[in-house]
């Protein structure tokens, strides 16, 4: 009897009950990416000589056309008063033999090499100022300076790599798609982008280019998105997640 009793119990069961409504759905990959610097531009000599002065370090703001470091500019400055003696030289000759030549005491060819002369010695001379110029190494750009080798004592030749500038108010994500996604992507203006080493903090990238070709072996489309980062708090080659909506739903039901 008592085994009967058992079997007749009825065994309690959990019931949870949902409300229905309509919501939106979604379809929607989540991919790996990077942030990088909207632009990196590298500083190169220009002429040769001895680094004197470095004005700023790593890090540090600069804006376009400040001064990064300065190259010891004694010989060019000897080189440039010779090339404006010269040229002074040439130009007083030149307005001399005008007067002649109009007077037509000396032969046209003979003008016109004076003319020749006066015209190298010009240029001759805009080419010592331009090296002597040169001695002040500048910013290309608004950016932060990274990478900075440039020292004081430091001999250079031309064309010698000094350092970086990177533009960081506006950075790059770059996110690699796979090809079954490309024409979802083609058709985003936005992507949600997480930051996990900020607290999983989420920006809006905008859309700035899809490359027509894969980039490598592994067949992916890279997507190029534009972050602001006015604030500074964001920083160059950070990993992100791309939450990447290929199709959205609206007012369905679902469980």
């Amino acid at each position: 009897e008592r085994m009967t009793e058992r079997k007749m119990e009825t065994v309690p069961l959990n019931v949870v009950t949902m409300t229905l409504v309509p919501g939106v759905i979604r379809d929607r990959i989540n991919l790996p990416g990077t942030l990088e610097p909207w632009t990196e531009l590298g500083l190169l000599a220009n002429i040769e000589g001895t680094i004197v002065e470095v004005v700023v370090r790593e890090g540090d703001r600069v804006q376009k056309g400040q001064v990064i470091a300065r190259i010891d500019s004694s010989d060019y400055e000897i080189t440039l008063k010779k090339a404006q003696a010269v040229f002074n030289l040439a130009r007083a000759d030149l307005e001399r033999d005008r007067y002649v030549y109009e007077k037509g005491l000396i032969p046209a060819a003979d003008f016109e090499i004076r003319k020749a002369a006066m015209q190298t010695a010009e240029a001759d001379l805009a080419d010592a100022e331009l090296h002597l110029s040169r001695c002040d190494i500048v910013s290309p750009m608004d950016g932060v300076v990274a990478d900075l080798k440039a020292k004081a004592g430091l001999l250079l030749s031309s064309g010698d790599y000094i350092g970086t500038i990177m533009k960081t108010d506006m950075l790059k994500g770059v996110i690699g798609i796979p090809e079954s996604d490309v024409g979802a992507v083609r058709k985003l203006d936005s992507v949600e982008l997480t930051i996990r080493a900020l607290g999983d903090k989420t920006v809006v990238g905008k859309k700035y280019f899809l490359s027509p070709a894969t980039a490598n072996d592994a067949r992916l489309y890279t997507l190029e998105l534009a972050v602001d980062n006015r604030s500074g708090e964001i920083l160059p080659d950070m990993f992100v997640r791309a939450e990447v909506v290929k199709k959205q739903v609206e007012g369905a039901v679902c469980i």
